[in-house]
């Protein structure tokens, strides 16, 4: 239903083998407040009654299905959804399984609003609260500390919650300039938030806990909530100094196909990444960045041991 001067917010859902959650979280969805909430769900192979129970909401007329039966993978699929979105509004990212406050959506939009400048790409994220499979609160956050989202960081493999995001109509037509469909992509919030910071636009993050992050048997992706900043700091080396195929060097080399609408630093930083293999002076480069984005004194010298042993 059209909601009159309400903001248009496009919830982009890819499922899979999700009947034992999803209509929890279809209700959250559709019970937000002051924005105008279309859901649009990829179905990426399902083999359970997951198709059943969308087909059922969809003939009430409460989403938008698409369904191939074909297996994406969770990043295509989700970058599918964000290719065949409506033009127009904004675009959230929605697990299956978790279950969103009523102004979860809300939040983001005021954010963004606020500060939204000509054709700059911008991404919201906020916190969310770790709950066990009956959204029983487990008293612990994803984030312990307020975030921040630098470009260094960023492309280094920083964790940025994808069912949390939103982002604006900018960032997505910079993604929809270049076809990456043939491309390999790791994770489709890391790609996104990669792209968003490497073109000069901002990441913006809420300390508030607008979700609950259900935790269970079955969860794709998982989140370490014991993990302390020095654990993420063994986390960034290990992105910076490790060799193997799959890596950062892989996510820079994607977003490069960009380079037309990249800032000159997004530029140079994403090109230092990519051969970050191939040369000590660039991954004690990145080392040295992350280092100076934010971290307190007392943690510097236990952080540069952790990311420059064995560079």
């Amino acid at each position: 239903m059209i909601k009159d001067n309400l903001p248009k917010v496009w919830v982009l859902m890819s499922t899979y083998n999700g009947m034992d959650y999803i209509e929890e979280q279809i209700e959250s969805i559709l019970s937000q407040t002051n924005c105008d909430v279309h859901l649009l769900v990829r179905d990426d192979g399902s083999t359970d009654t997951t198709i059943d129970i969308l087909k059922s909401y969809e003939k009430k007329g409460s989403l938008t299905l698409l369904s191939d039966n074909i297996n994406l993978g969770p990043a295509k699929s989700f970058l599918k959804l964000l290719e065949m979105a409506p033009d127009d509004g904004y675009y959230a990212f929605s697990d299956q399984d978790d279950y969103w406050n009523s102004d979860k959506l809300e939040r983001a939009i005021v954010m963004l609003t606020q500060a939204e400048k000509s054709n700059m790409p911008l991404i919201y994220y906020s916190n969310s609260d770790v709950v066990d499979r009956n959204l029983n609160n487990t008293g612990k956050k994803v984030y312990s500390e307020k975030q921040n989202p630098t470009l260094e960081r960023v492309l280094c493999g920083y964790g940025i919650q994808g069912c949390t995001m939103v982002l604006n109509k900018a960032l997505r037509d910079i993604f929809l300039s270049v076809d990456v469909s043939k491309e390999r992509i790791g994770k489709h919030d890391y790609f996104l938030s990669d792209l968003c910071m490497s073109c000069g636009g901002e990441i913006f993050y809420d300390d508030f806990a607008t979700m609950k992050y259900r935790q269970h048997a079955n969860n794709v992706v998982g989140y370490d909530v014991k993990a302390t900043r020095l654990d993420k700091i063994r986390k960034y080396k290990n992105e910076i100094f490790k060799r193997t195929d799959d890596s950062i060097a892989d996510d820079a080399r994607l977003i490069l196909l960009f380079s037309d609408k990249m800032t000159e630093k997004g530029r140079k930083t994403a090109v230092r990444i990519e051969n970050y293999k191939h040369s000590i002076v660039s991954r004690i480069w990145l080392a040295c960045s992350i280092l100076m984005c934010g971290f307190e004194k007392k943690e510097l010298l236990k952080a540069a041991k952790i990311l420059l042993k064995n560079a």
